[in-house]
């Protein structure tokens, strides 16, 4: 037997949503064994813009077959609720029979999805993306989201709650002198072993890249003011409470794609001592001129994951020196809630 399932699908990007419930406004014969079913279905995702993703991808699946692809974006409005930025709301139709387990895959800010009717679940989670050479804000980074629900024969209503993940993870560098000694600025800082593509669902694996990308330049160098003396603060712990002590450079482009590799420390790569995954981990290399002397750095990164923030603090010592002890790294989930990390080994 199969059922007529309408469902009635509020979606908040940035976003969180509250569907509708309100009953069917008929009654159903018995004999037909169909039920009007009313889906509400949550988006959670966070960040400080109001702008709406562009593009829109719902696939709804039963046992693996496409019973309804859904690409036009809806309206995206401003929506009251505590914690909610976007809020979108669209109606569709499928069918399904009593037991049947449907399976939902949504893409965001993603196009030229070659037939995108063919593809199925498996297809999906192998799908790849190069990241732009910029993005204009965080609600406009590709995302996913998968959610599976049961049909239960005699539910009318259902509740459903997709989290639409950024398919991507974002950085930011800050900068700073121990001492002012001697003057310092940054001339470039550039990302190493890139991937070419991500997985845009997620993969359990790490990707191997060999490409680089500059994150920041400066023919005539960034000049930095600040300072932290290890005085003020020690050469371990968290430097996010000195945040106003450093320095943030602006960054080209500050989306990184996930790269497993690296484990949760950093390193900062000394004469020729061997670190933990170096040929595949991201490492980041700083140029910066000290006193009128040039200096070179790696700073190896740990582990980068899809729909994290991370800040990097680095304190160069009076000797034009980075130590282990002098950079820190600090995670946060793309939702604002703090995830501890250790610091550098």
């Amino acid at each position: 037997m199969f059922k007529k399932l309408i469902f009635n699908i509020g979606w908040m990007v940035l976003l969180v949503l509250t569907g509708c419930r309100n009953a069917s406004p008929y009654a159903e014969d018995p004999s037909l064994h169909e039920e009007t079913i009313k889906l509400a279905l949550d988006i959670t995702t966070r960040a400080e813009t109001d702008e709406a993703p562009d593009n829109f991808h719902l696939w709804i699946y039963n046992g693996g077959k496409l019973v309804k692809y859904i690409k036009n974006n809806p309206q995206w409005t401003t929506a009251p609720e505590v914690g909610v930025d976007l809020k979108a709301t669209l109606e569709t139709e499928v069918n399904a029979e009593n037991g049947a387990v449907l399976n939902f895959y949504l893409l965001l800010n993603v196009d030229n999805l070659t037939s995108p009717e063919s593809l199925t679940p498996s297809q999906l989670k192998e799908l790849m993306f190069e990241l732009a050479a910029s993005y204009d804000g965080d609600n406009k980074v590709p995302m996913s989201g998968i959610k599976n629900i049961s049909v239960v024969a005699g539910q009318e209503e259902y509740s459903l709650s997709i989290d639409a993940v950024r398919s991507v993870a974002k950085v930011d560098i800050y900068c700073t002198r121990e001492s002012d000694i001697s003057t310092l600025s940054v001339n470039e800082i550039s990302l190493h072993q890139v991937p070419e593509k991500g997985y845009l669902f997620g993969n359990s694996g790490s990707l191997v890249g060999s490409l680089s990308r500059i994150l920041f330049t400066s023919s005539e160098g960034k000049e930095i003011t600040t300072k932290l003396s290890k005085t003020e603060a020690p050469d371990s712990g968290s430097f996010e409470a000195y945040k106003e002590n450093f320095t943030q450079m602006t960054l080209e482009q500050p989306y990184l794609l996930e790269n497993l590799a690296g484990g949760n420390n950093l390193q900062v790569k000394i004469y020729n001592q061997t670190l933990v995954d170096e040929k595949s981990r991201y490492y980041i290399m700083l140029t910066y001129t000290l006193g009128g002397i040039n200096y070179t750095s790696r700073v190896y990164l740990s582990k980068i994951e899809r729909n994290a923030w991370y800040s990097i603090f680095i304190r160069i010592s009076a000797r034009g020196e980075i130590s282990v002890k002098d950079v820190n790294c600090e995670v946060l989930p793309w939702e604002g809630k703090e995830m501890d990390i250790p610091a550098f080994e």
